[in-house]
């Protein structure tokens, strides 16, 4: 026997119904979205971050003295100290040896600072040393007659240049240029600071 159950699903749907499953639809999507953009902006500041680590080093006088060394030696600014010593051969007899040191005499090195960031350790570095007047002379003759650049225009240092970088420099301090390195000589205050910038 059929009943009035029995045409139940025939009837036409309530509009209401129909609206409200359209509502939780769209609802369940936007939420979907939202928690993808969110997870896509946790990760992307994540690796902007790693990507951005700043790393600052302190360098003392002796690290100081071999690294500005090492550029007034690349720039064929000095020369590479030569001494000489005695030796015993193995056969007993004596022989004078010749050899090759990093120092400079009268290079001291007074402090420097290194600051990196970046995908590649991009940074900058600073480097202050007092010079004897010897090498004052011997680099003041170098520096005039070398392919360097030079100006009265001095770097700032940047935002993460150390508290000791100058502001004011001495009257005399000109600064020799080559691409990323800058040499500020001072002979007046027997002083060479160097500013590299690592790209």
């Amino acid at each position: 026997m059929t009943t009035l159950a029995d045409f139940d699903d025939y009837r036409p749907k309530s509009k209401s119904g129909l609206l409200r499953r359209v509502i939780i639809g769209f609802i369940a999507t936007f939420s979907v979205l939202i928690a993808l953009g969110l997870a896509f902006v946790g990760a992307f500041a994540t690796l902007f971050s790693w990507g951005n680590d700043q790393t600052i080093k302190e360098i003392g006088p002796k690290e100081t003295t071999e690294q500005v060394a090492g550029f007034l030696y690349y720039w064929h600014l000095s020369e590479p100290e030569i001494y000489h010593k005695e030796e015993y051969r193995k056969d007993g007899t004596l022989a004078v040896v010749s050899q090759l040191t990093r120092d400079i005499p009268g290079l001291h090195g007074i402090r420097g600072f290194s600051e990196s960031g970046g995908w590649n350790g991009d940074g900058t570095d600073f480097y202050e040393a007092a010079l004897s007047p010897r090498l004052v002379e011997q680099l003041k003759n170098k520096l005039n007659s070398s392919s360097f650049g030079h100006s009265k225009a001095f770097p700032p240092g940047g935002k993460y240049k150390p508290d000791w970088w100058p502001t004011e420099w001495p009257p005399d301090a000109v600064c020799y240029t080559d691409g990323y390195l800058s040499f500020i000589f001072s002979p007046g205050e027997g002083e060479l600071w160097i500013y590299v910038i690592r790209s």
